[in-house]
């Protein structure tokens, strides 16, 4: 009996790492048991990673980007075979590749799924500096957002939250509510933090306060570096460790910093987490915030603003801590609190991946989407 072949479309993949191709790396191992696996993604620069039984078809980059993401040339007559022959269409994003898909997919009268990975109109308002600018550029995305998942038969969803957005946007298809879950197995805590510290170079008795994703404008990497600014004149051995890539004027001034590691882009952040003592997501928007959990997971202590999947995980002053959004003031006074109660790191790091392990499993994750794939 033959499989079903299911064409996965995405406008991020590796090498490029964020939370769209964690999640990837993730499903397609598991997928590509059940389907034959087709994968449509830019061609970013480096070394790509090979999935066992898994095709993946690359498309040259654009000179064009939003904020610090670049955009891949849809061309629809090389991608036109690949949804004929496909049983399923699957879109991650609603940039290029995928729009393009999305209308090949309602030409040929394909099964059209979606997993919703970011409230994509709010990201493009804050894509550059420039305010009217960014008026105009979410206006426009929010229009494709509509017609665009609009077209889907199913969206997948992290969180209700995003259901309702979308719903009060008048994207009325059919949603089912899909948390993002997380490999606990894989991202454990150090079994000796000082010796994973020493190996990166760090100290052992170094404070290590932490951030890793996409170094960008809804980010507010900013409100951290400030934070971390006045900590490093009030304190001996505190570090700020930044992994992932991001926009060059951001990564340069905090390279040129003193106790401020940039990493840059790594395939492997394990080792990362496991040296943070504390984790800081001050990002103004997100629906899941992968990194939440892989941070949780690894038994850092969290500092989050109130956003995407840490508004369900962290209870504050329990197993995590709130601040306000762009508040460089409360962020500074909780983080000089742990420094100062050292003790306390610890036990809200185990407390966090307790919670994680509880409720955000990643075999509960894969065994919701393929519920959803087995519908067509």
């Amino acid at each position: 009996m033959s499989r079903h072949k299911l064409l996965i479309v995405t406008d991020n993949f590796l090498p490029r790492w964020d939370g769209i191709a964690r999640f990837l790396v993730e499903v397609l191992p598991q997928l590509s048991k059940v389907y034959d696996v087709k994968v449509l993604a830019p061609d970013f620069p480096g070394a790509s990673t090979a999935f066992p039984d898994v095709e993946i078809i690359r498309y040259k980059l654009s000179p064009f980007s939003a904020n610090d993401f670049p955009f891949a040339y849809p061309v629809s007559k090389k991608m036109e075979s690949y949804v004929k022959e496909a049983d399923i269409v699957w879109v991650q994003t609603i940039a290029p590749l995928c729009w393009s898909a999305i209308r090949l997919a309602k030409k040929f009268n394909k099964p059209l799924v979606g997993y919703v990975h970011s409230i994509d109109w709010v990201l493009a308002e804050k894509s550059t500096p420039y305010p009217i600018l960014n008026r105009i550029v979410g206006w426009v995305t929010r229009y494709l957002a509509r017609s665009n998942y609009g077209k889907c038969d199913i969206l997948m969803v992290p969180t209700q939250e995003v259901a309702d957005i979308f719903e009060q946007e008048g994207i009325s298809v059919n949603k089912v509510l899909i948390p993002m879950g997380i490999n606990t197995d894989k991202f454990i805590p150090a079994a000796d933090r000082s010796e994973v510290k020493k190996s990166l170079g760090i100290k052992p008795e170094e404070i290590v306060i932490g951030y890793c994703g996409r170094v960008s404008r809804d980010k507010d990497i900013m409100t951290l570096y400030k934070a971390f600014e006045w900590l490093n004149k009030k304190n001996k051995d505190v570090k700020l460790l930044i992994v992932g890539p991001g926009l060059e004027n951001y990564m340069h001034m905090f390279k040129s910093k003193e106790n401020i590691i940039v990493t840059g882009a790594k395939d492997d952040v394990i080792p990362y987490y496991q040296a943070m003592d504390i984790f800081v997501l001050p990002s103004l928007t997100e629906t899941t915030a992968l990194s939440i959990l892989e941070a949780m997971s690894s038994g850092c202590c969290v500092v989050s603003t109130k956003v995407g999947v840490a508004q369900q995980l962290i209870e504050n002053n329990e197993n995590g801590f709130f601040f306000p959004k762009r508040n460089v003031t409360v962020l500074k006074k909780k983080l000089q609190w742990l420094i100062q109660n050292k003790e306390s790191i610890s036990q809200f790091g185990k407390r966090a991946r307790i919670t994680v392990m509880k409720h955000f499993s990643w075999s509960s994750t894969i065994e919701s989407i393929e519920r959803v794939l087995a519908q067509f």
